[in-house]
């Protein structure tokens, strides 16, 4: 993963930073869509996406 990727995290995930920003349910697939963006392995945003 590249510096200033966007990483997909669970609402309540733990390696979540704190500095993100909430996304509704389009935003966060746009944010999966895109080459640098990706989901949180440790949580639920993994489950979602289908991984």
């Amino acid at each position: 993963m590249s510096i200033g990727a966007s990483v997909a995290h669970d609402t309540a995930c733990q390696h979540a930073e704190g500095r993100g920003t909430e996304l509704g349910t389009l935003e966060a697939v746009n944010v999966l869509m895109r080459d640098e963006g990706c989901a949180c392995t440790d949580c639920d945003a993994s489950t979602v996406q289908g991984h």
